[in-house]
């Protein structure tokens, strides 16, 4: 079920909401933007917050949860899979009392990531067509 807008629980941190309704019910939508500093390839968010998933749907994988880096203060993270196809479908954020909640995309944009790759191939090229790999003189 969706988490509504206003629940105690939810401290975001960093984040742009925008206040909506979604299958009825009145709910806030986040988005954010991941830095250069931490990813070359950065992708911008949107995700709207759950109380639960199916069980057996997805499950919890990577590193053990965090706290370094969460979008929601007091909430250590974990990226969610399908377990159906193996994609990357939101995030696990849980509390220091187990409770927890569910960060699940509903778009993500890798717009930055394609134009780095752009500017990158373009440096590369670049290179390698002038003259012993640097600017003519």
């Amino acid at each position: 079920a969706l988490l509504p807008a206003g629940d105690k629980r939810v401290i975001p941190a960093g984040l742009n909401c925008t206040h909506c309704e979604m299958a009825g019910k009145k709910t806030v939508q986040f988005a954010t933007s991941q830095s250069f500093l931490m990813n070359p390839f950065p992708r911008h968010f949107e995700l709207v917050l759950v109380g639960s998933v199916l069980a057996d749907a997805t499950a919890d994988v990577g590193p053990e949860a965090s706290t370094e880096y969460s979008w929601f203060d007091g909430r250590s993270h974990r990226a969610m899979v399908c377990c159906g196809c193996g994609e990357h479908v939101g995030w696990s954020y849980t509390g220091r009392d187990g409770d927890k909640f569910f960060g699940l995309y509903l778009r993500v944009s890798k717009f930055w990531a394609f134009a780095c790759l752009g500017l990158l191939l373009a440096f590369c090229f670049y290179q390698m067509l002038s003259p012993a790999g640097s600017a003519p003189a």
